[in-house]
């Protein structure tokens, strides 16, 4: 009962989420000063940070709330402050990973130049995993209406919906998430196969721009923690969702510099 999983949580969220971002600012040292050429996918690396960091700051107040132990050791006030926490940091969380998707999709469009119909393929396919990891937002936050019913226990629930609802449409979303990793991670190796380079550069770049194919497993480890938003005991359960979607975030934002920085490299 007295277990407290809020120190491991504020630990893990903010290293990865440090060395995220320290990836981020080496990618964007060679945009600016050795390539000096900023384009829109730079953009959406640092909008991705700033989500990153949004979600654990949410995190970190829903912790000090009382996320991380269980929930009827917590008082009244302590509940409704880590729910509420959690909760609004899943949003600028799942904008950390669905946007490097964008920008890995922008510079796969840039640097492989592929057809049109699978330019628009790819763009599609990110899009879709980009409206639907944000309908998954609306889906959890109004399980019970008016939404701020869920923490404010002063504010009578008008209506309320099965919580497995939630879960259910965010398996089936980060599912489809983790493919669209996967199809980034190898779509550039195929590509890389046929063209007619040394076997040590296509392993090498293949290498660089399939590191993404790291957050499928992080993504697919990810679903099967989603029952917490299920779980009476949320302020406990819920935090290995918060811990891993912001591991997911980190690694797609990682993944999305390594390949940007072999200028930085050639200079050290």
């Amino acid at each position: 009962v007295g277990e407290d999983n809020g120190p491991h949580v504020t630990a893990s969220i903010s290293a990865v989420a440090a060395l995220s971002t320290l990836f981020a600012a080496a990618r964007l040292y060679v945009r600016i000063f050795i390539v000096r050429k900023f384009q829109i996918d730079d953009y959406m690396i640092v909008l991705s940070v700033i989500c990153g960091w949004m979600s654990v700051g949410f995190s970190t107040a829903a912790v000090h709330s009382g996320s991380g132990r269980h929930i009827q050791t917590l008082t009244p006030e302590q509940i409704q402050g880590a729910i509420k926490y959690t909760l609004i940091g899943f949003v600028p969380g799942i904008l950390s990973y669905v946007l490097p998707k964008l920008a890995v999709a922008n510079l796969l469009a840039r640097l492989l130049n592929p057809s049109r119909a699978h330019l628009i393929w790819l763009w599609s396919m990110c899009t879709f995993c980009f409206v639907t990891m944000m309908i998954a937002v609306p889906i959890v936050f109004c399980q019970c209406l008016p939404p701020k019913s869920q923490w404010d226990f002063s504010v009578p629930a008008e209506v309320c919906y099965s919580k497995w609802i939630g879960v259910h449409y965010s398996e089936g979303a980060s599912a489809f998430s983790a493919f669209v990793d996967f199809y980034l991670s190898v779509y550039p190796a195929v590509v890389l196969y046929k063209i007619q380079i040394s076997m040590k550069k296509k392993i090498a770049l293949s290498a660089a721009l399939g590191v993404g194919s790291i957050s499928t497993i992080v993504a697919a480890y990810k679903i099967t923690r989603l029952k917490g938003l299920a779980s009476p005991d949320f302020t406990f359960d819920s935090c290995d969702i918060t811990i891993w979607t912001i591991i997911e975030g980190s690694v797609i934002i990682i993944a999305a510099c390594i390949p940007l920085l072999q200028p930085l490299l050639e200079r050290v």
